[in-house]
C-alpha cells in the first residue's frame, strides 16, 4: 500500500505541478493531460477493483450496477472519442502535416537549389 500512495502521489504531482508551473500554457495545450494518464489509469484501477470486490465478497446489487455503469462509460467513451479524433478532420492538423511534409520529409541535400548529386 505505501507504494501504492506513493505512486499516486508521484503521477498526480507531476500533473499538478506542470498546470501550477504554466496554466496558461496548460490551459492552452492539453498536453498536462498525458502527464495524469498514470495517476488517472491507476484511480480507475483502484474504483474497479474496489467495486468488483464489494459486488464480490458482499453480494451488494449497488457495487455490482456501479461496475456495469463504470466499465460501459469506459468503454463507451474510450471509443467515441477513438472514432472522433481519428474520423474528424481538422484544420489544424491538415496545416501542420503540410508543414511537416514540406520542411522535415524531404531530405536537405534535395530541396537545395544547385546542390551537387
Amino acid at each position: 500500500m505505501w507504494l501504492l500512495r506513493r505512486l499516486l502521489a508521484i503521477s498526480g504531482g507531476a500533473a499538478l505541478a506542470y498546470v501550477l508551473v504554466a496554466p496558461t500554457w496548460a490551459r492552452i495545450h492539453a498536453y498536462w493531460q498525458f502527464y495524469a494518464l498514470p495517476f488517472v489509469v491507476l484511480s480507475m484501477l483502484l474504483v474497479g477493483r474496489a467495486l468488483l470486490r464489494l459486488g464480490r465478497e458482499r453480494g451488494s446489487l449497488l457495487a455490482r450496477a456501479l461496475l456495469a455503469v463504470f466499465v460501459v462509460d469506459t468503454v463507451i467513451g474510450s471509443a467515441s472519442t477513438l472514432y472522433f479524433r481519428h474520423s474528424t478532420r481538422s484544420s489544424h492538423t491538415v496545416r501542420q502535416v503540410a508543414e511537416l511534409r514540406a520542411h522535415a520529409m524531404v531530405p536537405a541535400y534535395l530541396g537545395r537549389e544547385g546542390a551537387s548529386r
